[in-house]
């Protein structure tokens, strides 16, 4: 007799659970990576609005290019070695690259949406302080996979510090505030778990 659909997508999801608990989750250099670029242009952006930076307000536009730029970079840098890292191509692995595909050029569309109405249309620059609420939301969607494919404690605790984060810069907006709430809760969660993958990666293919 013929396994249904129903039965063969639950096998499936079973499977996709079991590999992603017996393999490393590699994207952790990538969370390091972002987590320290964004942090860092956050805590630029907050310390120009109190003058204790060399950056004035309105140069802060050039500030987030080139940490994107950055980003960008050492992206490509880290993926290039990458390909034969043990559990690459994993199930596991494979969802969370898909996600980052999205979510990724996902805020690049947010934020040229807003800008387009802030500087095309003149609405209010503190349109862009609601990026940071939202990015925290996806953050924590990433974490949450991560967490239930990898069955990681570190990741859950990240999903839900992400949404506390976009609580707080929500509650915050349009304070100078928001940014340095920002910075912290994308070093916390996002670095940290980041170092956690990282040390937990096996040395040879298990």
């Amino acid at each position: 007799m013929a396994q249904s659909p129903l039965a063969d997508d639950i096998e499936f999801v079973r499977q996709l659970a079991e590999e992603g608990a017996s393999t490393p989750n590699i994207g952790g250099r990538f969370g390091v990576l972002w987590g320290v670029v964004i942090s860092a242009a956050l805590l630029l952006h907050w310390t120009a609005f109190h003058d204790w930076s060399p950056i004035q307000p309105q140069h802060l536009m050039y500030t987030w290019l080139g940490s994107v730029l950055v980003g960008f970079v050492g992206q490509f840098i880290i993926g290039a070695g990458l390909a034969h890292k043990p559990g690459a191509s994993s199930a596991g692995n494979r969802a969370g690259g898909a996600i980052w595909m999205i979510l990724g050029p996902g805020f690049g569309f947010l934020f040229a949406g807003i800008a387009i109405a802030v500087f095309v249309r003149g609405q209010s620059p503190m349109l862009f302080n609601m990026i940071m609420p939202a990015a925290f939301l996806a953050y924590g969607g990433a974490a949450g996979v991560a967490a239930a494919l990898f069955r990681q404690k570190s990741q859950w605790i990240a999903a839900i510090l992400c949404l506390f984060a976009s609580f707080g810069t929500a509650a915050l907006a349009n304070t100078s505030e928001a940014y340095l709430v920002a910075a912290l809760g994308v070093f916390v969660t996002q670095v940290i778990p980041g170092i956690l993958d990282m040390r937990a990666e096996p040395k040879a293919v298990v």
